[in-house]
């Protein structure tokens, strides 16, 4: 038997076409922003996927404690896909 998810999240997204499937199908694109971690330039970029900045929907700060990251996480996902995204059934 299959499930049919109402959500699920990507960790990782790297390229354009990646992005532009999971808007495809109706998803967002969050970027999770710490200050202290650099970022690569595209001159040093090892990869061909460390050389794409994608657009994102929204940008989730993570600048401080797990607790201030659960909080933030709330309010970007509210903000960005509306509060029903944060209901508790997982699947359908």
């Amino acid at each position: 038997a299959s499930m049919h998810f109402r959500r699920l999240a990507i960790t990782d997204v790297r390229m354009p076409n990646e992005a532009a499937m999971i808007r495809e199908l109706g998803g967002k694109v969050l970027q999770v922003h710490n200050p202290d971690l650099p970022t690569l330039a595209e001159d040093t970029a090892r990869h061909e996927s460390e050389r794409h900045q994608l657009p994102v929907d929204g940008v989730i700060h993570n600048d401080a404690s797990l607790d201030a990251l659960a909080l933030e996480v709330e309010r970007v996902v509210r903000e960005v896909c509306g509060a029903a995204a944060l209901s508790e059934s997982t699947h359908a």
